[in-house]
Parts: structure tokens; C-alpha cells; sequence
């Protein structure tokens, strides 16, 4: 997967990637906090390998109390269930502070994989939310299955 240029939310963004064997990033995780909002941007894989990582962003993240926690999904090309796993534990783990969660701009992927193991309302996504495509329309259903 080529990794694309991102312009971080904030001058504060700190990347955080995790390696592939070939010395390729898998996943790349922005992490931007400005007041009291934390944002963490994905881009690339979220699986086994890389869901860690998460973990780690939204921990560095919650250490200031944020009021608010956004984790942009639009550049997660593949997530298997433990991707999922990863993204669940950190709602939980960030509704426990108190903190509002937010999921932003749930890839085509994640969207299916929402779809297919219904927990899009667990993740704070409304019901249709998860059958939106990017451009209002329905979303594309033939995309590849999760692996798990």
C-alpha cells in the first residue's frame, strides 16, 4: 500500500508508525490535541499488529482529560476483528473518562465491517450511519469480506 501524504489537524500531530517486515508503515497514527480535544488520525491497516498502537494514541491522548476524543477512520484501508477489538476498547476505555467519543469518516472497509457485525451503535455511530457512502449515497456492499 502506498502510503499518501497527510497535512496533521495541528502543528502538535506526532506520527506514530508501526513497521511492516519489508520496513513499510502498516499503520500511521496522528495524534493532535488542541484544548480539549483530541484527535487520532489512522491511516493504513488496524489489525493484530497495529491495534496496539491505537491503544497507545488514545492513551497519550486521554493523559489531559479531553472533553471530547475523535478517531478519524477515512484512511483505514484494511481492519479485521481485532482492529474492531482495538476501537471498541478504546470507547470504552475513553467513555469511562467521561469523555464524548467520536467516530469520524468510517472508511468504506470499517463501514462494512460495522455493518456485517453490528456494532455500529456501539461505537456511537446512528444506525443508517453505517450504510452512508462517501458521497451521501448508499455504501458500497462489494467490498472484500473481513477475514474474521
Amino acid at each position: 500500500m502506498a502510503e499518501r501524504p497527510r497535512t496533521p489537524s495541528t502543528p502538535q500531530s506526532c506520527p506514530v508508525p508501526v513497521r511492516a517486515a519489508g520496513g513499510g508503515p502498516l499503520l500511521s497514527v496522528g495524534l493532535a490535541v488542541v484544548g480539549t480535544v483530541v484527535r487520532v488520525d489512522l491511516l493504513g491497516d488496524l489489525d493484530l499488529d497495529t491495534g496496539p498502537q491505537l491503544t497507545e494514541a488514545v492513551s497519550r491522548g486521554l493523559i489531559d482529560r479531553p472533553r471530547v476524543v475523535i478517531i478519524d477512520l477515512s484512511g483505514v484501508g484494511f481492519c479485521d476483528c481485532a482492529g474492531l477489538t482495538a476501537l471498541l476498547r478504546a470507547g470504552r476505555r475513553i467513555a469511562g473518562t467521561g469523555a464524548a467519543f467520536h467516530l469520524e469518516r468510517p472508511s468504506a472497509v470499517v463501514r462494512r465491517l460495522l455493518q456485517l457485525t453490528g456494532t455500529a451503535a456501539a461505537l456511537g455511530l446512528p444506525d443508517g450511519a453505517r450504510l452512508v457512502g462517501p458521497r451521501g449515497g448508499p455504501a458500497r456492499t462489494a467490498s472484500p469480506r473481513p477475514t474474521c
